[in-house]
């Protein structure tokens, strides 16, 4: 994504290397409360039956760790970073968060 060199960078280099940093951490801490929201709600038995829906969320998180893999080797932008996070990590998550209203709040789905 960006590569500076802290020793003979100037001012404004290293400005936007920071910023992309923090970017980057605020990401990846963010899918890692993602992820911790699809654990939760698998584990509390809300979506543990849901073929369907986990399937979706492995292949969603599959396809992400392909085009992350792909992003770090063909040094792609910080905007390709921020759309993976979005479709392959917080759109699980919030499906997740959905479908656990729902049950909670309708109880529709049986078993």
């Amino acid at each position: 994504m960006t590569q500076v060199d802290r020793w003979t960078a100037t001012g404004s280099d290293l400005a936007y290397f920071n910023s992309t940093k923090k970017t980057v951490q605020g990401l990846a801490y963010a899918a890692m409360a993602c992820f911790g929201i699809e654990y939760i709600t698998l584990f509390m038995g809300v979506t543990i039956f849901m073929t369907s829906l986990n399937g979706l969320n492995i292949m969603a998180h599959l396809v992400g760790l392909i085009l992350i893999i792909l992003l770090q080797t063909d040094n792609w932008s910080l905007n390709s970073f921020i759309a993976f996070f979005t479709v392959f990590n917080a759109a699980p998550a919030a499906l997740e968060l959905i479908v656990l209203f729902f049950i909670r709040k309708f109880s529709f789905v049986k078993y």
